[in-house]
């Protein structure tokens, strides 16, 4: 249950800096501009209503059933391991990530300046393509692949009026309506492409999740 997976939190935390310090002294660091990055991601989940948000979401809609007495002790259980646990394991973090390895973030952003890079590369490459072409020959054929969706792009554009693609671009770009005024407006405009795109599902696959897909803004606490 949640307040069992709460109550694992420091230990998961602890083993993931042990692996961190692990990777700190075989020289398998992640740049420092990331680092850094996740610095700011860390401190607001250290103290005030931001740190707790996150975790306090689940309790905002209980299942029929569960009583109202039931909810109080079930928030205040959660608390206390907020506070018992999952801050002071968030502390611990910061704490690791500000002193050990924020030092040590290598400067290259590349998998390049690893011990055995390339060779993970492929790796990566392997896991995520579903293929075995050479790195090289991938990154060949995206510039292919973009030559020809640019091409296709410059024919829509002609159609419409355009001398070229570059000209077609500027267009759209200082075109307002075009673009999200918001954050609401970007969501609803996603939502929208959902809902256009789901009625169409059934013409490509014969299996369908039965929950609808709905588009949520990115937690303050990461939207950076």
């Amino acid at each position: 249950d949640y307040i069992s997976r709460l109550a694992a939190f420091p230990k998961a935390m602890a083993d993931a800096i042990a692996n961190a310090r692990r990777g700190l002294k075989a020289g398998n660091m992640p740049p420092g501009l990331v680092t850094a990055a996740t610095l700011a991601q860390v401190r607001p989940l250290t103290s005030g209503d931001s740190a707790r948000a996150p975790f306090l979401e689940p309790l905002k809609a209980f299942p029929a059933g569960i009583e109202p007495g039931q909810q109080a002790r079930l928030r205040a259980a959660v608390a206390r391991q907020l506070d018992e646990g999952v801050t002071p394991a968030y502390l611990r973090l910061l704490a690791f990530l500000e002193q050990d390895y924020l030092p040590h973030g290598r400067k290259e952003p590349g998998l390049w300046a690893l011990p055995q890079g390339p060779a993970y590369y492929r790796f990566l490459t392997r896991h995520h393509t579903t293929t075995h072409m050479d790195p090289a020959a991938i990154h060949a054929l995206g510039l292919r692949e973009v030559a020809r969706i640019d091409a296709e792009m410059e024919a829509i554009g002609k159609r419409l009026g355009f001398a070229d693609l570059a000209s077609f671009r500027r267009h759209v770009e200082a075109k307002p309506e075009l673009h999200p005024k918001d954050g609401p407006d970007l969501v609803a405009r996603y939502q929208a492409f959902v809902d256009g795109f789901r009625p169409e599902l059934p013409k490509l696959f014969g299996r369908l999740p039965k929950a609808g897909l709905i588009v949520v803004p990115t937690e303050a606490f990461r939207e950076k």
